[in-house]
């Protein structure tokens, strides 16, 4: 149960769900510039589609990682189980999707693979938005201050 998770469980299992899912993300990538198909010679254009989709994200995940390591990262003994799971399920959502949206068009249609992915901008950006926010108000969440009397 999340209740009785640190926040350090907490970040690690977050941790553990955008590096294995961004990893596989790589590894698909990795393949397939190797082979030169599904996108043959702008594969390096995927690239620049996907790094912007996960880099922010996974940079955010290892500074606080780092800072927490450094003994200068938030030591809160309790996440808001809202917030946890909130973050969990936006970030599963959005790395199947990513997922998706690299393997299908090899696969599943005939739309040329890069046209696709640019057309997702409009509806991936807002997602990707949500997603950070949540990760951002977990990862970085402050304790309140005591007010003053």
């Amino acid at each position: 149960m999340t209740t009785s998770l640190t926040h350090d469980a907490c970040k690690a299992r977050l941790t553990l769900l955008w590096f294995g899912l961004s990893g596989l993300l790589f590894a698909f990538m990795m393949l397939y510039t190797i082979r030169g198909v599904p996108f043959g010679p702008r594969t390096v254009e995927v690239w620049a589609w996907i790094m912007p989709n996960i880099m922010p994200t996974l940079t955010l995940i290892v500074s606080v990682l780092v800072l927490d390591s450094k003994g200068k990262g938030l030591q809160l003994p309790a996440p808001s189980p809202f917030l946890f799971w909130l973050a969990m399920v936006l970030s599963l959502v959005y790395l199947v999707t990513l997922l998706i949206l690299v393997v299908v068009p090899a696969n599943f249609t005939d739309q040329p693979p890069l046209d696709l992915l640019r057309s997702t901008g409009v509806w991936l950006g807002p997602f990707q938005g949500l997603v950070s926010g949540a990760l951002g108000g977990f990862f970085v969440l402050k304790p309140e201050s005591p007010r003053p009397a």
